[in-house]
């Protein structure tokens, strides 16, 4: 073994511990086995890398950046992910909802049956155009890429019967690994756009606060659609 080289760092052979002046790091557990000689004034964990949990990922030296893990940029480095389970037939990924990063939402919006164009077909139309955030309104196919705005590239797997489909994300999308599937029912009054999203990727947090907001505006556009159709 040898030193990792930067400034300062040199490696204890005898302890395995590289020492960085007045700390000392753990590669086994990804952090500083030291406190920071500032205290705790840079808060109360001080001591931990963004991201480094090597016993989950394959940060063992504590030097993945956070920001770029996220964003799937060092997805070579990553050969799986903790919760990620595999996929189907049709590449939709499969998820340990055990796992402590596994996040889930569920989102609906339904239109009035007495309205213009509310009904279970117009409504499956226009979700086939208004799959995700971004969509330009042209209808998808099944296995069609698209670009999820803000967040990223994503697939498109749609049931034969065209009232479902699920949005897959791609390696470089920021919330990968996860998918987003929307469907279209019907009751005797209305019909509802069913969003269910999950999976174990970063800002699973802020992504279900948002869910909401987000699918609502897109569902207005699924709405609108339907209303136009003659």
């Amino acid at each position: 073994e040898q030193s990792i080289r930067f400034q300062g760092q040199q490696l204890d052979a005898e302890t395995g511990l590289h020492y960085n002046r007045f700390r000392y790091y753990d590669p086994t557990i990804g952090q500083y086995v030291t406190q920071d000689p500032i205290g705790l004034l840079g808060g109360h964990n001080v001591y931990e890398y963004v991201g480094g949990d090597p016993l989950n990922w394959v940060d063992s030296l504590g030097l993945e950046p956070g920001s770029m893990a996220q964003r799937g940029y060092l997805s070579n480095n990553r050969p799986h992910y903790p919760g990620l389970l595999g996929e189907d037939e049709k590449g939709v990924m499969l998820f340990d909802e055990k796992n402590p990063n596994f996040h889930s939402y569920n989102v609906t919006n339904s239109c009035s049956k007495k309205t213009a164009g509310c009904t279970l077909g117009k409504v499956s139309e226009g979700l086939m155009r208004y799959p995700a955030p971004g969509s330009d309104g042209e209808p998808i196919k099944d296995g069609q890429k698209g670009f999820a705005i803000p967040v990223g590239p994503v697939s498109h797997s749609v049931s034969a019967d065209r009232t479902m489909v699920t949005n897959i994300t791609e390696k470089n999308h920021l919330l990968y690994p996860g998918i987003v599937r929307r469907w279209v029912s019907e009751s005797a009054n209305e019909v509802t756009v069913h969003t269910y999203g999950e999976g174990v990727g970063p800002m699973g947090t802020l992504n279900n606060a948002l869910a909401k907001s987000l699918w609502g505006n897109v569902d207005e556009k699924v709405f609108d659609h339907a209303k136009s159709c003659k």
